[in-house]
């Protein structure tokens, strides 16, 4: 049995509203997703923002971990101990 290690995620703007002000929470897991399942298991109301009826995450949401982004295909992506999350809102327009 594994214990999934808890790493803080820090949410930029938008997101904040979501978790009644808090910029920076504690999630759980070993892999992008498994933070991200994290995130979503304490506040619900986050995953229709995040996440399309396909599991990815939409186009204008960037998940960064330790300053890269990480697309819909690393999701599964091992995070190391000491590394960062993040969540933020791209500006879209022209």
């Amino acid at each position: 049995m594994t214990t999934e290690s808890k790493k803080n995620m820090k949410l930029f703007g938008y997101f904040q509203r979501f978790t009644g002000g808090q910029e920076t929470v504690e999630v759980a897991g070993d892999t992008v997703r498994q933070c991200m399942d994290s995130l979503i298991a304490r506040f619900p109301d986050l995953g229709k923002e995040i996440f399309d009826k396909d599991g990815k995450p939409r186009p204008h949401i960037s998940i960064f971990v330790s300053g890269r982004r990480a697309n819909s295909m690393e999701m599964a992506e091992p995070i190391k101990e000491g590394d960062t999350l993040s969540l933020m809102l791209n500006i879209i327009g022209g």
